[in-house]
Formats: structure tokens, C-alpha cells, sequence
């Protein structure tokens, strides 16, 4: 990535922030009334742990496979250009060479231990004496101690592990995993889950600017999707209206998953900005009606296990990033403490969480599907109810072209898979996989306008999958693929700034038994 794309730490800190707080937050609230706050509390709590948990999986295995696959280019061969950054097994060499970082370095004699100095010339500098004494290894009168060497060797090892090529999830499980099965379920999920994902989208967009632009506002809180929109119009029902919003925005946004795009800086900062004014101003507004005694009249119900089982699916899809840590620690500058950036950027989505959350449920005694909605009918300054109840629109909208390409993407990578192809034709390519990205999510959207319960879905099923299941099941070959050329190579050790502070086999363990524990509680919740 070039230069002048990077940004430091603070910077991505943001874009990080800004990621995992999202949509999630707005369905949040809705989500710990029916459960009760302290019961959200606690869950929440646990989420937040494992989620950390398995995010520093996906950074340790991200930094392993950039180790693998540079030393997988760099083993010796017989060409003598042949970069070699760590010992091979059956060799009887203690000190790797690295020919051509030295060349790199304008260096003009490589070190080449356990060779006969007399065989060996340097055709580019006519140089033909070496040699290896003791504890000494002697290149043109220059002593280089065994504590310089593995200062050496140590560095050429730290640097091996620092990440500088990008995988994907995918290619992170296909690299370590090696089954192709575990590939293919992994398209498998990472696809419905962003069908999910484009549906909530593809609901809350016409949904809050339906709420903005029906003007039939008294009792709010009672109305019905078959209820008029305009009190003079009682056949332009309000379900009619957000029908219409929705193949406009579909339309209008969906075109872009025809063509390639990406998610600019300025864009980025610039929704950043308009999320941030609307939480902000949602939790002081919020808190105000407590404070002016318009608030619920009796304590919130403290527990309630009824709603325990749809809290999973929401919680899960709120702390969702992993799929996009790659793409994240990229642009940093410095990647060396990036497992610790994206704790300060957990812990504080917690926070966040807990706040809007806990101030929702004491503010409003009936929470709404998205928050934003419990503001378009109270008593507050038009601009303050218009800028908030707009906010999913002008937040989500710049968003949805980018999960469609992501998601077309993915679709070909699932079906290149599947059928062993490399391609496909034109037609295929450009016009059947961005239909199909289209179609799934305007069909449910059309269905239902629901976005928490369709967030529990997204969330509960596949999201359980792609944020605790798959970072999991990576380090677990990942770090067995270590220990293999650990056998062979006793130099190859991971720096301990790459590792997660989650080094045990039980982590891993936990990891996969909370998966399950969130799949049984998303099913359930169907039933229940």
C-alpha cells in the first residue's frame, strides 16, 4: 500500500470505531428492553470478551501467514540469487544468509557460512576470499560476533512476521486450514451473512425516511404498517410509502454493485462525523427526558429470560469487524501494536454500548425496532428530530454499494470454489453475480421491515460463525502449521509482540463452545 494511503494509529483507531459501532447500536436498545438491562449487561460483558478474544486470533494468523508465505518464496534453491530467511531442515548451518536483502542493502559480499572459500567467487565484484573461524565469522576484515548474528537472524525473523501482504478470511483458511471444505463453508457463511447485511441495510434506509416523511406522527408509538402515511391519504398506506422508498434506493444504490468501488477517506470521515452527532445527540436528549421526568414511570424489568435468546444474534452482529481486520491493519504505518489499538477501540464501543443502551431503556418505556425512531415524535427541535431520524439514511446509503461488491466478490470466490473454475464468462461475471446480490435483499426487505429481528438472524447464525468460529479454527492450524516447521527449523519462533494474549489451547476451546452456545440460543429464539 503506498505511503500516502497509511495513517497512524489515532487515525485508524477512528476507522475502526467507526466500523464496529454501527448499525448494530441502533437496535441495541430494543434489544436489552426485551432482555432486561442487567441481563444485557452481563451478556454484553461476555461478548465483548470473546469478540477480543477471537479479533487477536485473526491478527496473530494474519502475521503468521505473511511469515509462511515468505519463507515459502524464500527457500534455497540452486540459483544463486535465492533469498533464504531461515534454516532448512538437514541443514547444517546456524546462521541464515539473506543474499538478496544484502544485495538490497548495497552490500557487496554476501555471507555464505559452511562453504568452501576457495569455490566460492563473486562475479559482480571479483571478491573470492571468506572465512569462517570459531566464533568468528571473517568478511573482508570484518569480525562479526555470534551475538551479532542472532541480533541478526532475530531481526530477519521479526521482520519475516510483520504484515505486509493482505489475506483475506478466506485465504487465511484456505492457507492453514487446507481442506477445501472449510473454504467452501467459509463463502458459505461469510455470504449470507452479508445477504443479512444488505437486508438490514436495504430495511432501515426507507424505514427512517418513511418515519421522516409520513406526517401522521400522533401515537406514533400504536401505529401499524397498514395505517395512512398522510392523514388525508388513507390509501397511501405507510408499508406503500416505504415499498416506494425502497425500489428507489435500490435502484439508485444498487447500481453500483455493477462496477468497482471503495470507501474513501473523506467519505469515511465524513459519515463518522454524521454517526457520531446522532449517538451523541441521542444519548443527551435521551437523558434530558429522564431528567425532565418523561421518562418510564417504573423502574425497568432488571432480567427477563424471554428476550435472553434474540439479544445473542444483535450483541454478535455489534461487535462484528473480524471479517475486515486484514483490510484494517493494512494502511497502519506501525502494525506492531495494532492488537492493543483494537482493545482501546473495543473497549470503547463497550462503553458506548452500555450507555446509549441503559439511558434508552430508563428514557422510553417502548423502544423502537431502529432508536432513532423513539426521537421523531417527541418533543424536541425539528432540526434535531429530522437530523436524527434521517441518520441510518445518510449513514447507511454510502455503505450498502460497498458490502454489495464485497459481496459479490465473495459469491465468486464461492462458486469458483465449487466449480473449480478460474472465470467465468462475461455475462456471468458482470451481470448475473451483482443481480444476485440485488435481488435476495429487496426481496426480504419487501417482506419485512423489521431490521432487529433480522439483525438476530444475520447475526445469531452466520455472524456467530464468521466472528468466533472461523478466527478460531485459523490460529488453531495456524499455529499448528508453526510447530511443524518449528520441528525442522528451531529459529522459526513468533515474536511475542505478533501472539495473542490468548496463547492457550483452551482459549480456542472457549471459542468454539461459545459458537455453539450462540447458534443454540439464535434457534431456540425462533421457536420460543
Amino acid at each position: 500500500m503506498a505511503a500516502s494511503s497509511q495513517f497512524s494509529y489515532p487515525v485508524g483507531a477512528v476507522f475502526v470505531f467507526n466500523l464496529v459501532v454501527g448499525t448494530g447500536s441502533l437496535s441495541m436498545p430494543n434489544a436489552f428492553g426485551s432482555a432486561g438491562y442487567l441481563l444485557g449487561i452481563i451478556v454484553i460483558c461476555v461478548i465483548y470478551f470473546i469478540s477480543y478474544v477471537s479479533v487477536t486470533f485473526m491478527t496473530e494468523s494474519l502475521a503468521v501467514a505473511n511469515a509462511v508465505v515468505s519463507r515459502a518464496k524464500t527457500v534455497p534453491r540452486n540459483t544463486g540469487d535465492q533469498l533464504l530467511l531461515f534454516n532448512e531442515a538437514g541443514s547444517d548451518t546456524d546462521y541464515s544468509t539473506v543474499r538478496g536483502r544484502r544485495r538490497l542493502e548495497n552490500e557487496d559480499v554476501p555471507l555464505l557460512p559452511n562453504e568452501d572459500p576457495d569455490d566460492y567467487h563473486s562475479p559482480s565484484t571479483g571478491i573470492d576470499s571468506m572465512s569462517v573461524s570459531g566464533s568468528y565469522l571473517r568478511r573482508e576484515n570484518i569480525l562479526v560476533s555470534d551475538e551479532d548474528k542472532m541480533s541478526e537472524l532475530s531481526s530477519q525473523i521479526e521482520s519475516a512476521f510483520e504484515i505486509k501482504q493482505k489475506f483475506e478470511m478466506g485465504e487465511l483458511c484456505k492457507l492453514f486450514a487446507g481442506s477445501q471444505l472449510w473454504t467452501i463453508f467459509f463463502y458459505i457463511c461469510i455470504s449470507i451473512y452479508l445477504y443479512g447485511d444488505l437486508a438490514i441495510y436495504a430495511a432501515a434506509v426507507p424505514k427512517s425516511v418513511r418515519d421522516v416523511i409520513c406526517s401522521n406522527l400522533s401515537g406514533y408509538d400504536t401505529m401499524s404498517n397498514s395505517d395512512p402515511c398522510w392523514p388525508d391519504s388513507a390509501s397511501i398506506t405507510r408499508i406503500n410509502v416505504y415499498r416506494c422508498i425502497l425500489a428507489v434506493f435500490i435502484s439508485t444504490f444498487g447500481i453500483f454493485a455493477f462496477f468497482e468501488v471503495s470507501k474513501t477517506m473523506v467519505l469515511q470521515i465524513c459519515t463518522g462525523l454524521i454517526r457520531w452527532t446522532s449517538f451523541l445527540m441521542m444519548v443527551i436528549l435521551a437523558i434530558m427526558q429522564i431528567a425532565k421526568g418523561e421518562g418510564v414511570a417504573q423502574p425497568p424489568t432488571a432480567v427477563k429470560f424471554d428476550g435472553l435468546f434474540g439479544l445473542f444474534g444483535v450483541l454478535i452482529y455489534s461487535f462484528m469487524c473480524h471479517h475486515s481486520v486484514p483490510t484494517l491493519i493494512m494502511p497502519l504505518k506501525e502494525k506492531r501494536y495494532a492488537k492493543e489499538m483494537l482493545l482501546v477501540d473495543y473497549t470503547l464501543a463497550l462503553f458506548f454500548y452500555l450507555i446509549n443502551s441503559v439511558v434508552a431503556v430508563f428514557a422510553f418505556k417502548d423502544l423502537e425496532d431502529l432508536y432513532s425512531e423513539n426521537f421523531v415524535s417527541i418533543n424536541i427541535p425539528n432540526g434535531c428530530k429530522y437530523f436524527i431520524g434521517l441518520f441510518p439514511a445518510l449513514v447507511l446509503c454510502t455503505s450498502f454499494p460497498i458490502i454489495a461488491v464485497v459481496l459479490r466478490n465473495n459469491l465468486k470466490a464461492l462458486f469458483r470454489q465449487l466449480l473449480g473454475r478460474p472465470a467465468f464468462p462475461f455475462l456471468i461475471d458482470r451481470i448475473v453475480f451483482p443481480s444476485a446480490c440485488l435481488v435476495v435483499p429487496l426481496i426480504v426487505a419487501m417482506i419485512t421491515d423489521d431490521v432487529t429481528s433480522l439483525m438476530k438472524v444475520t447475526g445469531g447464525l452466520s455472524g456467530g460463525f464468521i466472528e468466533f468460529f472461523f478466527p478460531a479454527l485459523i490460529v488453531y492450524f495456524a499455529r499448528q502449521k508453526v510447530q511443524q516447521l518449528q520441528e525442522g527449523n528451531s529459529s522459526f519462533q513468533v515474536p511475542k509482540y505478533v501472539k495473542s494474549y490468548f496463547q492457550s489451547v483452551w482459549f480456542v476451546y472457549m471459542v468454539f463452545a461459545w459458537t455453539a452456545i450462540c447458534l443454540i440460543m439464535t434457534i431456540v429464539g425462533f421457536f420460543y
